[in-house]
C-alpha cells in the first residue's frame, strides 16, 4: 500500500508555523496595548485665585461628575495670576485615566468660613477623547445663602444668590448648568419640624410648595448643590 506523503515544500512550511504564530500573537498584543492606552483621556482645570474672588476658604475642591466620578481637594491658590493657564503650575488640577467617551462635568467649589457663603463654578458637559488632554473651562462666582428673615423679602423661604457680580441686581438667584439640582433642608425653628425639597432652581419659594404653617422667617436652612447627583457644595444659615 502506498502512503500519501506531503510534498517536501509543504513540510517546510509547517516548520515555520510556530514562529509565525508567535509573531502574529506578539503583533496583536502590541496593537491591543496601544489601543488600550488610547481608550483613556485626561482633563485639566486652571483654578482661580483667592485674590480674584475675595474667597477666604483655604481649600478648593474639584469634582468630576457624570459617567466618571472623582474629586481632589487642594490649597486655594493665592496669587493674582493663579487662574491664568500656564502662569502658575500649582494652580492647575489634572485628572487622568478617564474612560474615552465618558460624558462628564467639572465643578469647582469653595466654602467660606462663615458657612453660608462661598464660590462655585460648573463646566458644560464634556465628552472625553481617548489619548487626549482636554481643558475644562470653569468660571467661579461668589454665592451666598439667604432666607426670608435675613433678606426681609417674601414670598420665598430661601435662595442662593450671587454676591460677587457687581453688574448683577442684588439677590439675583444663581444659575448653573442643567446638570445641577438643589436640595433644600428646612427646619422650623419654632416647632422643630423638618422639610425636604430637591428642586431644579436655587429658589425655594413658599408660594410654590406645600409648606403649611411654617414661618419663612423662622427656618434653619441647609442648601446642597448637586452636579449629576454628586454633592459639590453645602451651605447653612440660621433663622436669626
Amino acid at each position: 500500500m502506498k502512503k500519501n506523503l506531503l510534498p517536501l515544500s509543504v513540510l517546510r512550511i509547517f516548520k515555520y508555523i510556530p514562529a509565525f504564530t508567535a509573531l502574529v500573537f506578539a503583533a496583536m498584543l502590541n496593537l491591543v496595548s496601544c489601543s488600550a492606552g488610547k481608550e483613556e483621556g485626561s482633563i485639566s482645570i486652571a483654578l482661580p485665585s483667592r485674590a480674584q474672588r475675595s474667597i477666604d476658604g483655604q481649600t478648593i475642591t474639584v469634582f468630576i461628575t457624570g459617567d466618571y466620578v472623582a474629586k481632589k481637594t487642594v490649597a486655594m491658590p493665592s496669587s493674582a495670576t493663579a487662574g491664568v493657564a500656564g502662569s502658575n503650575a500649582s494652580a492647575t488640577v489634572t485628572f487622568d485615566s478617564i474612560p474615552s467617551g465618558s460624558k462628564i462635568s467639572v465643578a469647582c467649589a469653595v466654602k467660606n468660613s462663615d458657612g453660608f457663603s462661598g464660590a462655585i463654578g460648573v463646566s458644560d458637559e464634556i465628552i472625553i477623547i481617548g489619548g487626549t488632554e482636554q481643558t475644562a473651562h470653569v468660571t467661579m462666582q461668589g454665592i451666598s445663602l439667604g432666607n426670608s428673615f435675613t433678606m426681609a423679602t417674601a414670598p420665598y423661604v430661601s435662595k442662593l444668590y450671587y454676591t460677587a457680580n457687581p453688574s448683577a441686581p442684588d439677590f439675583e438667584c444663581i444659575s448653573l448648568p442643567p446638570s445641577c439640582t438643589y436640595k433644600f433642608t428646612l427646619r422650623n425653628d419654632d416647632n422643630g419640624d423638618w422639610y425636604y425639597y430637591t428642586l431644579s432652581t436655587a429658589l425655594c419659594n413658599s408660594s410654590d410648595l406645600a409648606i403649611v404653617g411654617i414661618p419663612a422667617s423662622r427656618c434653619d436652612v441647609t442648601t446642597t448643590i448637586l452636579c449629576n447627583g454628586t454633592e459639590v457644595l453645602s451651605l447653612f444659615i440660621n433663622a436669626w
